[in-house]
């Protein structure tokens, strides 16, 4: 069976809502396929999302998630929610029941396979493997092991590049969450984009 091709999500950037950045998340948008916007909720740009940003990604049908500790109590211009590791299970269940089925629900995970195996249960689309401490990537075995075996979606978190990206990729994750150091440069993030996007088709199998 052809594995399903892997998409992009990316970190909104952690600058003032300005043109500057409709400039750059234009540039991202025109550099291929993305599947979502996540959006800290603490962070200086994007929150909330101003309208003309909101309009220009989700006219793409980019999803708009509000990154969060907990379940909020609106949503309003989101179209789900990441929540973070430190929200429990109990955390993630309450979320799933109070904001039905209708809105995206995603959560990282913890380091070991019994936590991800718990989380993974609550009814959650995705789960998010991020680095531990000091290392810059997720353990690429615990990516392989709940891509072998199990049907919710994984994200992969860290400082991704196009040097390290490919081992995840080639495991079966479904989404690759870049960095928000994509922003740096405005006319970078569409390169960047495409960039990945043509190793996702080169790494792929068919």
């Amino acid at each position: 069976m052809p594995q399903i091709k892997c998409r992009l999500i990316l970190m909104a950037p952690e600058l003032e809502n300005t043109p500057r950045n409709l400039e750059a998340l234009a540039s991202a948008i025109k550099g291929g396929d993305i599947a979502a916007l996540v959006v800290r909720e603490q962070a200086h740009g994007f929150p909330p999302l101003g309208n003309e940003a909101l309009e220009l990604v989700q006219s793409h049908d980019i999803a708009c998630l509000k990154a969060s500790g907990d379940c909020p109590d609106d949503l309003s211009g989101f179209d789900g929610i990441h929540l973070g590791a430190d929200a429990d299970e109990a955390t993630l269940r309450r979320t799933r029941q109070k904001l039905g089925k209708q809105v995206l629900v995603g959560a990282v995970s913890g380091p070991t396979r019994d936590e991800a195996m718990q989380r993974g249960e609550t009814g959650i689309d995705y789960l998010a493997f991020a680095p531990q401490s000091s290392e810059d990537l997720p353990d690429p075995e615990l990516v392989s092991w709940w891509c072998d075996l199990f049907v919710v979606p994984c994200v992969v978190m860290g400082r991704l590049t196009l040097q390290n990206a490919a081992p995840f990729i080639r495991a079966g994750a479904d989404f690759l969450m870049l960095p928000a150091g994509i922003w740096q440069n405005p006319e970078a993030p569409g390169a960047i984009v495409n960039k990945f996007n043509q190793l996702i088709d080169e790494v792929t199998p068919a």
